[in-house]
């Protein structure tokens, strides 16, 4: 069985390391970025070999490059991989904005982890398949 690989983009690091050692003990393979501008690397490396996420996890308020240009990203080039979005700035904009992607979920901020790895897994779970970068 194919191991699930999820990308993780934040730049808070104790979340994103304490997420990526909870997530690897699910089970799941997690590729990490500290920021925006790393996390816009690995999608766009991912997408030019055709390496394939079963989800990508994006924090909107990040340095360098934000959230949200990641998805502005995502929807130029029509990368159908399934986006939890963790923020505590939610607001109508970026609610129009988040339903321009075919498969999107968001979390706000202050979660409850059980949530966060519940959420994951019923999107995950919801793709069996992967969907390519």
């Amino acid at each position: 069985m194919e191991t699930k690989k999820i990308l993780l983009i934040d730049d808070e690091e104790q979340f994103r390391n304490g997420a990526k050692i909870a997530l690897r003990k699910m089970g799941y393979q997690v590729i990490d970025a500290g920021d925006g501008f790393e996390g816009m690397q690995l999608l766009m490396r991912y997408a030019a070999t055709g390496e394939s996420f079963h989800l990508i996890i994006i924090d909107i308020m990040m340095p360098k490059v934000s959230g949200t240009d990641i998805l502005e990203f995502m929807i130029h080039k029509r990368i159908q991989t399934p986006v939890l979005v963790i923020t505590g700035f939610m607001n109508y904009d970026l609610k129009c904005f988040c339903s321009r992607l075919k498969e999107i979920d968001v979390l706000e901020k202050q979660f409850i982890s059980k949530d966060f790895y519940e959420r994951v897994d019923q999107m995950i779970n919801k793709n069996v398949g992967g969907i390519n970068a």
